[in-house]
């Protein structure tokens, strides 16, 4: 009896330390430390009627579609922290080279300046360049639209001069993350003609300086930047969710002309 007794002390005793005392203490810590990442590092914003909302976690990446935004990294999850994971594509692999080639058909650049971009008030852009390649191709099993006839325009010989005058892509503008939620993207890609100019052309007023919008943009996009491990590996990062609250907060969308009656 006496060693039941024990045991059971023992129990009570281990249950209340390691099931009460030690999580009542790590909460506590953790409240009183650093509050805002114990309650998963929520993001409020002020909304139009002054109070604040909730839009999201900054460690969690989210679905931004829109011009105005700055787009986070594909993911093989579509954004669901309940359904995290990777696409584990290779380089070699078919469908990573596919949802590459369709991802970049529609927004792809020829740097400015090119012989392929020319130099009139109209540059030539990639898309008209493969939407004449594949009307010069009217087969059955020719791709019938931008997106999904860039790879096998990018693969024809014949177009190897305009290719080498593509504007290079960030690979994090391309590639998933391991889970699908990575909620930063690098600075360069921030930067890019990709995102930047989108970015500063939705959010210049009209009649405004798209230059001086798009230099305000990329300054801030720095002041948010951070590089891993007190700049000891890779290269600066950028919340996307973080800045994109910040661009609201700073350079909201101007509304649209009113329609002539």
């Amino acid at each position: 009896m006496q060693h039941l007794r024990t045991n059971l002390l023992l129990l009570g005793l281990t249950l209340a330390v390691c099931g009460v005392v030690y999580p009542l203490a790590l909460w506590g810590v953790g409240q009183a430390v650093f509050p805002a990442r114990a309650n998963g590092s929520l993001l409020t914003v002020t909304a139009p009627d002054g109070a604040g909302r909730v839009v999201g976690s900054a460690l969690i990446a989210q679905r931004f579609t829109g011009d105005e935004y700055f787009w986070p990294r594909p993911s093989a999850a579509d954004y669901n922290a309940a359904a995290a994971g990777g696409s584990n594509w290779g380089a070699n692999n078919p469908k990573l080279r596919d949802r590459v080639a369709q991802q970049l058909g529609p927004i792809i650049r020829y740097r400015a300046g090119s012989t392929s971009a020319g130099t009139g008030p109209e540059l030539r852009t990639p898309q008209q360049d493969v939407e004449a390649w594949l009307a010069a191709r009217p087969t059955t099993h020719a791709p019938a639209t931008v997106a999904a006839g860039f790879d096998a325009w990018l693969q024809d010989p014949a177009n190897r001069s305009k290719v080498a005058d593509l504007e290079p892509v960030p690979a994090d503008m391309v590639t998933a993350s391991g889970a699908g939620l990575d909620p930063h993207i690098t600075l360069r890609n921030a930067l890019s003609v990709y995102q930047l100019d989108r970015v500063a052309a939705k959010r210049t007023a009209p009649g405004g300086s798209a230059a001086g919008v798009r230099d305000e943009i990329a300054e801030l996009a720095k002041r948010r930047s951070f590089t891993p491990l007190s700049g000891l590996v890779g290269e600066p990062l950028v919340n996307v969710l973080e800045l994109n609250a910040e661009l609201d907060r700073h350079f909201p969308v101007p509304p649209a002309p009113a329609k002539a009656p």
